[in-house]
């Protein structure tokens, strides 16, 4: 019961990116910051898989340990940049996550996170769904259960949501 507890927060999390329909002035443009350097397919995907391998195997974290590994891994993926083979449309959704995570409070709780993504205009949900499903598709996760569904390393590994 407990993993699925973290499995939710990181399925609101990768929802929570994507979400940028572009015209949305509140958004810091520090979150977004152009990287100076190309970034490979590969690079992209070690950090954006970090998040989901620091909590595989171990007990359910805390609240507090839950968003402190969340705000990191923001962190890393800002370092890092956006693929170059990254769509347009999901790159949107990838500077939102950066930016939505950077507002997310040392106490927050899973609450606190839903409300911000319930607060998305249809047009940032959208690019949030662009985000994760290129992202999914593009850096394939282990299962929580340590069932694969496919292999990383093919190209098609799986189809379905």
């Amino acid at each position: 019961m407990k993993h699925a507890l973290i499995a939710a927060s990181l399925v609101l999390v990768a929802g929570l990116g994507a979400g940028c329909g572009g015209g949305d002035d509140e958004s810091k443009p520090e979150a977004s910051a152009a990287p100076s350097s190309s970034v490979s397919t590969a690079e992209f995907c070690e950090a954006y898989n970090s998040l989901f391998q620091e909590f595989a195997g171990k007990p359910q974290p805390s609240d507090r340990q839950a968003v402190r590994a969340i705000k990191k891994w923001a962190d890393e993926l800002e370092q890092v940049g956006p693929a170059d083979a990254m769509p347009a449309d999901a790159r949107k959704g990838y500077d939102l996550l950066v930016e939505t995570i950077g507002k997310i409070e040392n106490g927050a709780t899973q609450a606190d996170i839903q409300k911000l993504t319930s607060e998305f205009t249809a047009e940032q949900q959208q690019s949030s769904n662009t985000f994760g499903t290129w992202a999914q598709k593009t850096c394939p996760t282990p299962s929580p259960s340590g069932a694969s569904s496919g292999s990383p390393s093919e190209d098609s590994s799986s189809s379905a949501p």
